[in-house]
């Protein structure tokens, strides 16, 4: 619009051009919204200015000479064919046009006050001038629309954006402020999960010397399968140790940095058993500043002696944490070979004098460690011990190369693994097992794997603790050979062990023999009785047969028989073990007269529990000889008389706990005062004493039964007899 009235101006026209320009003018406004006209230019000239505008130029033009503009003359001659009366209706119409668009005030333009030359009106103009013009007004007008801030399309994208970028917020607040799950037992909150740091040249330095280290070494032959292994957990160690290692000299220049593989190996180790830092472990995770933690932790170390019992129960012990400032030798579960050896290894063993504090055992025992067995430790040279035991988070099959500390010297130096309770590994026991010749303790034990395990225990002349149980899938054979130092096999839990070998007796010098609740059957062999060193013989839940034979075993603590079929009387073998703590042989249908001498000689006896036999004879009143004595059960047998009221005593005095009879019935085989429960041998069937003598009673109990009383009268059922006993026992009620 603005071109056509520059073009209007500058051009002569007819008063009909002059009508066609507010026509065309008063179109193209009516298209303007209603928002362009709150922004439109100032307002134009009113109709009677546009009016007195075209006679002064009317007058100029009758002036000009006949050199004129061309349009001039054109125009003139259009004029000059028209009558006055036309020229002043359509002069009229012209005016009336110009008060409806000085009305709306949708005709506008500018008025440049500094070139008041410009002055803007509407003019005939040629009809092709024209259409051109109204041509470069259609253009501009497309130029000339709405700022892009005030477009739909614009105000719908930036709204999609910011919708994103909020969600995004809203998600990440959520997904950190999320707290993970732990166990009930530890106080130290979750270590947050480290992030990567930007690889730096002491990245690149540190890599590149780590691939040399393990190619110039001899730890393995494929030194890209080790690199290749937790490639992430690599990645993430390398980066802590270049750069956020606080015990790590950075004032050298890098290569005289003195890496330590060990340290580095440790990360990794770290990242792999934590699922790169998402699951910490039990206690001393890596220091919190946030947390104002340093490298001080109380470490939850597993403690198995706690009430007798094999469960998951730590004791807090002073330590440092994992990836702290600390030296790696003091992090928790790690021990080194300290300085102190130093002389003993070189005049010894001069090939381990490099082993000086260098990594000698790592304990992982009930810590929390995840994933897949770790690999990498397999590369610290000086790998003496290492437990994996009590973690339900291990997971996958055990790799050969787990355990391939055997490349320091021929057979290694490598000598305990345990990996007890670890239901979530699988696969076969690995050959490489084998190969560390100077093993002394093995213990796999809840582990579900399968398949046999190989006959090459003579290949371990070394080994003296063998723990395989609890995996009812796994054939095992017996260990045999005369030059095998075995002192401790534990093959319990089994199912597919057979039965006892009589090569077994070759091993002189075995001391603790663990086969129960493993389906075995035969008969116990004669041969046994050369292991003159046995103290722990259980094997119990079996299907045995036989009788039990009078073995020379003098050092014998433990003896456990139970649920099987052996018969016969006890032999002499029980009353010449003099150091005798627990007998169970209940279950069983042994007869005869219970030796009076096995009261007599097993002062240290703990546990005599002999019931569901065929036992004849009085019981014998010699166990109150046993001091020590917790439980006494005799019932479901034949004996006769009452029962012996000096054991009873023993049960006054606090020791005795359980003591079990033939006392239910009527009338009862074995008339007893302090039995905890009473059986009947016809019936098979037992229940809590009737008449629980109150004086046997302990601790507790009896001070409830003591208390109920308001006076000091003796039962009724206790008669003279025990009245003058309670007198002699100085025992009061």
């Amino acid at each position: 619009k603005e071109a056509a009235i520059i073009a209007a101006v500058e051009t002569p026209a007819t008063v009909p051009g002059i009508v066609a320009a507010v026509e065309e003018d008063q179109m193209a406004k009516t298209a303007i919204s209603e928002e362009e006209s709150a922004s439109a230019l100032p307002p134009g000239p009113t109709g009677k200015e546009m009016e007195s505008k075209i006679k002064e130029i009317e007058a100029q033009d009758s002036k000009l000479s006949d050199g004129g503009l061309v349009h001039h003359d054109s125009s003139k001659k259009e004029m000059s064919g028209a009558s006055d009366k036309d020229i002043s209706a359509q002069l009229s119409i012209a005016a009336n046009k110009s008060k409806e668009l000085e009305a709306s005030k949708d005709f506008s333009t500018e008025v440049d006050d500094e070139k008041n030359a410009g002055l803007t009106v509407a003019v005939a103009v040629d009809p092709d001038a024209e259409r051109d013009a109204l041509e470069k007004g259609e253009e501009f007008n497309k130029e000339k629309g709405r700022p892009f801030y005030r477009e739909n399309r614009f105000i719908i994208v930036v709204s999609c954006v910011l919708c994103i970028c909020l969600g995004g917020m809203i998600a990440g607040i959520v997904v950190g402020t999320k707290s993970d799950g732990g166990v009930g037992v530890v106080n130290e909150p979750p270590t947050p999960s480290p992030t990567m740091a930007p690889t730096t040249n002491l990245d690149v330095e540190l890599r590149a010397w780590f691939g040399e280290f393990l190619g110039t070494s001899n730890f393995t032959s494929n030194t890209q399968f080790y690199l290749d292994y937790s490639p992430e957990a690599l990645d993430m160690a390398i980066s802590w140790y270049a750069n956020d290692d606080e015990g790590l000299d950075r004032s050298v220049p890098v290569d005289l940095i003195e890496w330590s593989s060990q340290r580095l190996v440790l990360a990794w180790t770290y990242f792999h058993g934590t699922l790169l830092g998402k699951e910490p472990w039990m206690s001393c995770n890596p220091p919190d500043v946030l947390l104002g933690q340093d490298e001080n932790c109380n470490y939850l170390r597993f403690d198995e002696s706690v009430d007798g019992r094999q469960a998951t129960l730590y004791r807090g012990e002073p330590s440092k944490r994992w990836l702290s400032r600390a030296h790696e030798c003091l992090w928790a579960g790690i021990t080194c070979l300290p300085e102190e050896i130093r002389s003993a290894i070189q005049q010894s063993f001069p090939q381990f004098e490099d082993c000086v504090y260098q990594i000698s055992q790592v304990d992982f025992t009930a810590n929390g460690i995840k994933g897949t067995l770790p690999i990498q430790l397999s590369l610290l040279p000086c790998m003496t011990a290492l437990s994996y035991s009590w973690n339900d988070g291990l997971t996958g099959e055990i790799l050969p190369e787990a355990f391939g500390w055997n490349y320091l010297v021929p057979g290694g130096i490598f000598q305990v693994l345990s990996l007890l309770n670890n239901s979530g590994l699988s696969g076969t026991l690995p050959a490489t097992l084998f190969d560390m010749k100077n093993m002394v303790e093995l213990e796999i034990g809840d582990v579900p794997l399968e398949g046999t395990v190989p006959n090459l225990w003579s290949e371990l002349p070394t080994l003296e603790r063998l723990s395989l149980f609890g995996m009812e899938k796994l054939t095992i054979e017996f260990p045999t050979g005369v030059n095998l130092n075995f002192k401790q096999i534990r093959f319990h839990r089994n199912q597919n062990i057979g039965s006892i070998p009589t090569s077994v007796g070759e091993l002189t010098r075995l001391d603790d023999l663990w086969l129960f609740d493993s389906n075995m059957v035969g008969t116990l062999p004669e041969e046994l009785n050369d292991l003159a060193l046995m103290k722990h013989f259980r094997v119990g839940n079996n299907q045995l047969s036989g009788t039990l034979p009078n073995y020379n075993w003098r050092e014998l603590e433990q003896l456990e028989l139970f649920e099987n079929n052996l018969e016969g009387t006890l032999p002499d073998l029980l009353k010449n073990a003099f150091n005798m703590k627990i007998i169970i042989i209940h279950g069983n249908r042994f007869n005869g007269t219970v030796d009076p001498d096995i009261g007599t000689n097993l002062a240290s006896l703990e546990s005599f529990i002999a019931d569901r036999n065929q036992f004849t004879g009085p019981i014998p009143a010699t166990f109150a000889n046993a001091e020590k004595l917790t439980a006494f059960q005799v019932s479901q047998n034949d004996f006769s008389g009452t029962f012996p009221f000096d054991i009873c005593s023993l049960r006054a005095e606090g020791g005795l706990e359980f003591v079990f009879a033939d006392c239910l019935g009527y009338p009862p085989k074995n008339f007893c005062r302090c039995c905890t429960s009473c059986c009947d041998p016809v019936s098979e069937s037992c229940q809590g004493a009737p008449n629980e003598d109150i004086r046997f009673l302990r601790g507790k109990e009896r001070e409830e039964q003591v208390g109920a009383k308001a006076d000091t009268r003796e039962p009724h059922f206790f008669g003279d007899y025990f009245s003058d006993k309670l007198k002699r026992l100085s025992l009061t009620i």
